[in-house]
Formats: structure tokens, sequence, C-alpha cells
């Protein structure tokens, strides 16, 4: 044993067809750009949170308070 400590913070995100923001026409890479950028909003908020957080994009958008934590980073 080393005496190091491994710690991991995650963000996720799960696709919902009918939730997605680009409706009026299947567009793949741009639902899959705004998933990714939906996870990584998590995984900020699990990172500002503390150390070993697992952060679901659902849970934020639960718990929001502040307008800006709806600007995804892409």
């Amino acid at each position: 044993k080393t005496g190091r400590e491994i710690t991991v913070s995650i963000g996720l995100a799960v696709y919902e067809p009918d939730r997605m923001l680009i409706k009026e026409a299947v567009n793949t890479e741009a639902e899959s750009a705004k998933l990714i950028g939906m996870a990584d909003q998590a995984l900020y908020h699990a990172k500002n949170s503390g150390r070993n957080r697992v952060m679901s994009y659902s849970d934020i958008q639960r718990n929001k308070t502040d307008p800006e934590d709806d600007q995804v980073i892409s």
C-alpha cells in the first residue's frame, strides 16, 4: 500500500429522445453533442461538490436554483 488514494467524479446524462431539444428532425450529431454537454455539466457539478461524487444531469435539473446552471458547456 502506497498511502495514495484515487478519487473519482462522474457526470452522467441519459438519452431520452422525447426530451431532447431537437425535435423537428433527427440529427444524431447534434443530439450527441447535447448529451455530451449535459454529462459534462453534471461532471463539473460533481467535481464542485467534493471528492468521490456521482451527479446526473437530471439531479441538477431537479435541484436547479441558478438560471446560469442551465448553460451547457460544449
